[in-house]
């Protein structure tokens, strides 16, 4: 939706669990010599200042999220060490007042001695300027404001054959619940080496576990699903209270970082009433 800004929700528990997956994903391509491309569907402004205000209020979700995690992580276990060096980097100063987004983090896990590339794609027109501005000298990440669902599938397969494609809508209506298949299948059609991340929030809504399992039985025998919630299922209503990823073809390694850290992040972010974090890897 175009009224969607994730300016407002940039840091909240939700972004800090897909961003922690995102980049201990792409921390484990670089450990080869290779090349990889990263397609961000729905790539946002790239960078949000937690100080600015946005439609005459300041974000507050971060507080409960990356600010909880920026205060306690001398303690974080070391499968967080890749997140927190970007977070730092981003924080010279040692205060938290800006907040990278998938795009920033794939941008700065990019190699510089390797062909490494960033395919950005954000249909906002507010959001997608301030993203092609912030990679207008960068020869190497290619923004296009454009629908993500169609646009991306259009610049696949890539020249470079091996790479993650970063799932990330609003769900702010059924359409992006009933985009999410087609979209996937089409990538493994013309993409079938990539890992496929997609996140979803944790609601009350009918299509979520649908949602869940058939994304689970594309690939079943190579998928990791993991699952944060940080309150109670509300009892009336539709709030959220947490949020998942499904990986298809995940990298090695990956399901031993999230078993290091989801727990202490669970800790860390969740009310005593939360359900217990999740976990789930399939290899063939």
């Amino acid at each position: 939706m175009l009224a969607y800004r994730h300016a407002f929700h940039a840091g909240n528990p939700g972004d800090l669990l897909k961003h922690w997956v995102l980049s201990e994903a792409l921390a484990l391509l670089n450990q080869k010599k290779k090349p990889w491309c990263a397609f961000d569907t729905h790539a946002g402004a790239g960078v949000y200042a937690l100080t600015q205000r946005i439609g005459g209020r300041l974000p507050e979700e971060w507080r409960d999220g990356v600010g909880r995690f920026w205060a306690a992580q001398a303690e974080a276990p070391a499968a967080f060490a890749t997140f927190r060096s970007i977070l730092n980097a981003f924080n010279p100063d040692g205060t938290m007042t800006v907040y990278p987004g998938s795009p920033a983090i794939a941008r700065f896990l990019m190699r510089a001695d390797l062909p490494d590339r960033l395919y950005c794609f954000e249909r906002h027109p507010t959001d997608g300027e301030a993203l092609r501005q912030l990679f207008a000298r960068d020869p190497r990440v290619s923004v296009t404001l454009a629908d993500g669902w169609q646009a991306a599938v259009k610049r696949m397969p890539p020249p470079v054959r091996r790479g993650i494609v970063f799932v990330d809508p609003s769900y702010e209506g059924a359409k992006d619940y009933g985009a999410v298949m087609p979209f996937v299948r089409e990538v493994r059609r013309r993409f079938p080496q990539a890992v496929v991340m997609v996140w979803y929030p944790l609601l009350k809504r009918y299509e979520v576990p649908i949602l869940v399992r058939r994304l689970r039985n594309v690939l079943p025998e190579d998928h990791l699903w993991v699952e944060l919630a940080v309150t109670a299922p509300p009892k009336s209503g539709w709030g959220m209270y947490g949020s998942g990823l499904v990986v298809l073809q995940p990298p090695y390694g990956l399901h031993e970082r999230l078993q290091e850290g989801l727990t202490w992040l669970h800790g860390l972010l969740a009310q005593p009433n939360a359900p217990e974090p999740r976990v789930e890897s399939r290899t063939r």
